[in-house]
């Protein structure tokens, strides 16, 4: 996983501090933080979770910056994860 070019872990396998910071800065105003920290913690891209769910990418994209949305969207977010939904919300 990658945001501007900067990789997830250093070249030890260390956590980069710098990548994290850019992705909290990506997720503050969303309502989902669980769920978009659950992927981060499992490198699951939005592409990755668009092409399992079956939900669009703009879609993911909006919730990530703050985006409302139904039941039926958490529910097959949810069932392409194979988690519990207190996992994500």
């Amino acid at each position: 996983m990658k945001y501007n070019g900067l990789r997830k872990y250093n070249t030890d396998n260390t956590p980069n501090e710098t990548h994290k910071k850019i992705f909290e800065g990506r997720i503050k105003n969303s309502k989902f933080k669980k769920l978009f920290n659950y992927l981060y913690d499992s490198d699951i891209t939005l592409k990755d979770l668009s092409e399992r769910s079956g939900i669009a990418l703009s879609k993911l994209s909006e919730m990530r910056r703050g985006a409302d949305c139904t039941t039926s969207t958490l529910i097959k977010i949810r069932e392409s994860l194979g988690v519990n939904m207190d996992k994500i919300i």
